[in-house]
């Protein structure tokens, strides 16, 4: 990647770390949901982990220009290759998501920073 280039990818995420460490100062726990040490909590018996409830108000990070783009175009994707797999529908969304045009990569862009 080019310095330029690279040094545009680095401010955003700068950016975006910052934005997330603003809204985790804001960010009250509820008490009903497990902590973030992970999705599995220990059992005191002994037996299985159990899965530990997340709490739906947590901050998140942003979505990626391609996750939008993804999450927009899949079912379409799949609909038009009902016989590719997960991985492969995933594969073709990449390589169409670096075909488009200049100006719609600008319009999943402004989605992304929103």
């Amino acid at each position: 990647i080019p310095p330029e280039e690279r040094a545009k990818w680095d401010m955003q995420a700068r950016q975006d770390r910052d934005r997330f460490e603003r809204e985790m100062r804001d960010y009250i726990p509820v008490a009903d949901f497990g902590d973030d040490a992970g999705d599995l909590a220990d059992n005191d018996e002994g037996g299985a982990r159990k899965k530990v409830k997340k709490d739906p108000n947590e901050p998140r990070y942003f979505a990626s220009a391609f996750l939008l783009y993804s999450d927009a175009t899949r079912e379409k994707v799949h609909a038009d290759n009902p016989s590719l797999s997960y991985h492969d529908v995933t594969s073709l969304l990449s390589s169409n998501f670096k075909e488009i045009s200049i100006e719609e990569r600008a319009h999943w862009d402004n989605l992304a920073a929103e």
